[in-house]
């Protein structure tokens, strides 16, 4: 298995960047990948000195290490602990779904410790150490955003008491509208009596 893996190591330090016909003139062609050249006089397709190399079956990996992972491990995509408990230390390795969320992935790269297994896409330490930081920081946001909102209900709690003692101790006060039309009727009935008295004199 070691020696597969060498050979599989030596191979990929050799082996061409695959890429599609005149890629390197345009760079939306460039951005597609590899595609099989077609053309009846490509040069590329005819394998001629000097162009692109395209993929063949020389370029394999060993049959024993196809699929492995550079430490020679199984890669297992999975996302619960049973999938995590059922695996094999010795010949897989733990791939956690990046579908998982930070509370699960946290649990699952506890549990990888405890059993001893390995896991192929994380750093577990350093995963854990921002996770933790990264749930630390959370609280203490919810924390202040529940103070604030708390400190604004008692300023808007107190506002209103504030508003209603106001009302209670002062007396109601009489509109400027209300009081000018007051006045206007009480000079109308004045001017009513002196014609009055002034038609009886007549």
């Amino acid at each position: 298995m070691t020696d597969a893996l060498a050979i599989r190591k030596e191979q990929k330090r050799k082996k061409p960047t695959f890429a599609r016909q005149d890629a390197h003139k345009e760079r939306r062609i460039a951005r597609t990948g590899y595609r099989r050249p077609k053309g009846r006089q490509s040069k590329m397709r005819l394998a001629k000195k000097g162009y692109r190399r395209t993929p063949s079956q020389g370029y394999r990996s060993p049959v024993a290490a196809r699929g492995l992972d550079r430490k020679g491990l199984i890669p297992v995509t999975l996302s619960t602990r049973e999938a995590l408990k059922a695996l094999d230390p010795k010949r897989e390795g733990a791939v956690i779904a990046r579908t998982v969320g930070d509370r699960r992935r946290e649990e699952l790269l506890l549990y990888a410790k405890e059993l001893g297994i390995t896991v192929l896409n994380l750093d577990v330490e350093r995963t854990l150490q921002e996770l933790a930081q990264a749930f630390k920081d959370r609280k203490q946001a919810k924390e202040k955003k529940t103070l604030e909102q708390q400190a604004k209900k008692a300023e808007q709690k107190a506002k209103q008491e504030a508003e209603k003692a106001k009302q209670r101790t002062e007396p109601a006060k009489v509109p400027e509208e209300a009081a000018g039309d007051k006045a206007s009727e009480a000079k109308k009935r004045e001017e009513a009596e002196k014609q009055k008295i002034l038609t009886k004199k007549v």
